[in-house]
């Protein structure tokens, strides 16, 4: 109904698609449905898929088109969840710093399935359940595991009490596989290492994320009312880093 991003009328219909009169209703019926739902509906701004259906370009050109449209999408920002992290976090996140963890959650693993953690936890995209008790405000935020504080995003994979020994064991691992001191470090577990502040090498610091990243896909997975056996737990992610490293 529209054509360069005006709405036709319904002669002009007819003359573009050959309707008949008896059609008259039905049009005036979807206007009146645009009219009461879009705001200025009588002109719209053309979308990229728009722009596509009426290229002109041939139709040996038209995969490149297509391309070039695409790579002209602006991302959407995320310069609020950065703002979101930095209050939870009770840390400075400098954008440069942000930009890169971005980029890295696609080098956490081959694994899909944990790059797919990485993505969501770095956006935020988790229901924990101080999130869940703004939408429903019957659902409690404690967090199920230690009954005392709420259930952020933080807390679920990082904080509880009931998790710091899984954490400590876990980098007391690292300590003795890289014979170098790591300590527990909140926003190196939500983001991965990246900064070189900690003294490990290139491949000591891949390695070292992908057992982060295979740690908290243990706990999203895992039974998150009862504590998380660190004996079975270790085995496994040993085992998964060292066929990592070869």
């Amino acid at each position: 109904m529209y054509e360069m991003g005006k709405l036709l009328s319904f002669q002009q219909l007819q003359l573009k698609y050959n309707l008949k009169s008896n059609q008259y209703f039905k049009y005036l019926q979807f206007r009146d449905y645009l009219k009461k739902h879009i705001q200025g509906y009588q002109t719209l701004t053309l979308d990229l898929l728009d722009e596509a259906m009426n290229s002109k370009a041939e139709s040996s050109n038209l995969i490149s088109y297509l391309y070039n449209i695409i790579l002209n999408i602006e991302l959407p920002s995320t310069e609020a969840i950065r703002v979101d992290w930095e209050r939870e976090l009770l840390i400075k996140i400098p954008k440069e710093t942000w930009e890169k963890y971005l980029i890295y959650i696609h080098k956490y693993s081959i694994n899909a399935r944990h790059n797919l953690i990485q993505f969501k936890i770095l956006h935020r995209l988790y229901y924990s359940k101080t999130r869940l008790n703004k939408i429903y405000p019957n659902i409690s935020p404690t967090c199920d595991k230690c009954l005392s504080q709420n259930a952020t995003i933080t807390h679920y994979f990082v904080s509880c009490i009931k998790l710091h020994k899984f954490w400590n064991d876990i980098f007391d691992m690292f300590t003795k596989l890289f014979n170098i001191k790591l300590d527990p470090n909140t926003e190196m577990i939500i983001f991965g290492s990246m900064e070189d502040g900690n003294k490990l090498n290139t491949f000591q610091k891949s390695l070292l994320n992908y057992g982060l990243i295979t740690a908290k896909n243990i706990l999203n997975v895992g039974n998150l009312r009862q504590n998380v056996d660190f004996k079975c737990r270790k085995r496994h992610i040993l085992k998964k880093c060292v066929f990592c490293s070869r």
